[in-house]
């Protein structure tokens, strides 16, 4: 066999295992973040993304609002699907890291919904529910988080 063939099955094999890394293996394997826990933010490198997630790409959120309480980000459902969250997406490889997020998240008193994602499944998005208006903060019209 000619080195270049050689070369040409060992990517063929490459593709083919890492093909079957992202594929779903339950329904709430990609989580979608938008606040501190995305790659530019200051919880990314606590929860280890890089070592348990894959990094799907940018993503965004039609139908919520966002929030800054002036620590976190917090969005919350909308009426409208003109108001847009953006973020990052990402698959959970290793189930330790789900357990991890719901465990960070939940502490901040945020309450994972699952959205349906066209040719993905179910997104886990950590949510606010039931914030009266004053509580909220200041309104994130853009819809992306800025802070560290």
């Amino acid at each position: 066999m000619e080195t270049s063939e050689k070369q040409s099955l060992e990517y063929k094999k490459y593709r083919q295992d890492r093909s079957k890394k992202l594929r779903p293996k339950s329904n709430n394997d990609y989580v979608f973040v938008y606040g501190s826990l995305k790659s530019t933010g200051s919880n990314h490198h606590v929860l280890h993304f890089d070592q348990y997630a894959l990094f799907i790409g940018p993503f965004f959120l039609p139908g919520f609002k966002m929030y800054d309480d002036g620590d976190r980000a917090i969005i919350v459902p909308s009426h409208f699907r003109s108001d847009v969250v953006h973020g990052e997406l990402y698959q959970i490889l290793n189930p330790k890291l789900k357990r991890d997020i719901l465990k960070w998240e939940e502490s901040g008193k945020y309450t994972p919904i699952e959205i349906k994602v066209k040719d993905l499944g179910n997104v886990l998005v950590f949510i606010r529910k039931h914030v009266p208006l004053k509580a909220r903060g200041k309104r994130i019209k853009s819809g992306v988080w800025t802070k560290k």
